[in-house]
């Protein structure tokens, strides 16, 4: 019997073409404008989430195929939330996005990382 540790390294992943074609339909899907699908990929990127977090989405419902041996399915889920979530609150600040998507303090931040959230962010969202 593989022990977890084994079992996580044995997990698939997609590549980066079907990883990117996956978030384009998402991002179809929900209408993102130009700036929203930026956004979209440029999250990805900055979160760099293993599955089942690829978005940094902690919403117990958006991780529930963080286990699955399809790594689309996690990809997708998190990319809708995502998605959604820039649909609903990205009105062109990233500043005011990012207090509600990554705010600085957060109890899920116990190392600071969010500190970097919007400088990461317009980092891949300028080089895409």
């Amino acid at each position: 019997m593989a022990n977890s540790n084994t079992e996580a390294l044995a997990r698939p992943t997609l590549p980066p073409d079907a990883e990117a074609e996956v978030i384009s339909g998402v991002a179809d899907h929900y209408k993102l404008d130009d700036s929203q699908r930026r956004l979209l990929f440029a999250i990805r990127k900055a979160e760099n989430g293993k599955q089942g977090r690829e978005f940094g989405v902690l919403t117990p419902e958006a991780m529930r195929f963080a286990d699955d041996p399809d790594p689309t399915k996690s990809l997708q889920i998190q990319a809708m939330w995502a998605a959604g979530t820039i649909k609903k609150r990205y009105k062109g600040d990233l500043n005011e996005f990012a207090s509600r998507w990554a705010p600085v303090g957060a109890d899920n931040d116990p190392t600071g990382l969010n500190k970097n959230w919007v400088k990461n962010v317009s980092y891949y969202m300028e080089n895409q």
